[in-house]
């Protein structure tokens, strides 16, 4: 009798990890990406981000980095993973953040940038789009696709359906 109320509650843990809060939005397994679970609480079906969280979060175990905010210092831990980094204020000199000539994402996320000869982000020369914005962890149409607003509201990070739309002219 034991063994049998053991693999039964095997399988309940396993039934509710493939369950989810329908119309919830949760943090996916990866740990970087959002999902919108649907009507039906089957995580599979969920709607989720797309993010390379693989790229971004990692590192080579015991070297220094410095993060984004280019103004800590950070020692990789013994799994590789930035996200767990023991990281350190530095003191923040202005410094050539980006590469003469080329150009990147604004911090809105929608708007681009040229980076000047200085090499300055803060004197680079930017596009002045109006950024769509949405209501964060909220969804919303997109043609005939469905996407759930990110955490930092810019429809342009939404995660969408993929369904090939036909447009009726």
């Amino acid at each position: 009798m034991l063994k049998i109320s053991v693999v039964v509650i095997g399988l309940l843990q396993m039934t509710l990890a493939l369950k989810c809060k329908p119309r919830s939005i949760y943090v996916a397994e990866d740990g970087c990406n959002y999902c919108h679970c649907p009507t039906n609480g089957v995580k599979e079906m969920s709607i989720c981000s797309t993010i390379d969280c693989v790229a971004h979060n990692k590192c080579i175990p015991g070297v220094h980095f410095q993060p984004d905010d280019l103004c800590s210092r950070c020692a990789c831990p013994h799994n590789g993973r930035r996200s767990e980094a023991a990281c350190a204020a530095i003191l923040c000199l202005p410094q050539q953040d980006c590469t003469p000539g080329t150009s990147f994402r604004a911090d809105d996320g929608c708007n681009t940038c040229h980076c000047p000869a200085s090499g300055l982000k803060s004197q680079a020369a930017c596009t002045k789009m109006a950024c769509d914005r949405c209501i964060p962890n909220t969804s919303f149409p997109l043609d005939c696709n469905t996407c759930i607003c990110p955490p930092s509201g810019l429809k342009s990070q939404a995660a969408c359906t993929l369904k090939a739309c036909l447009s009726i002219t």
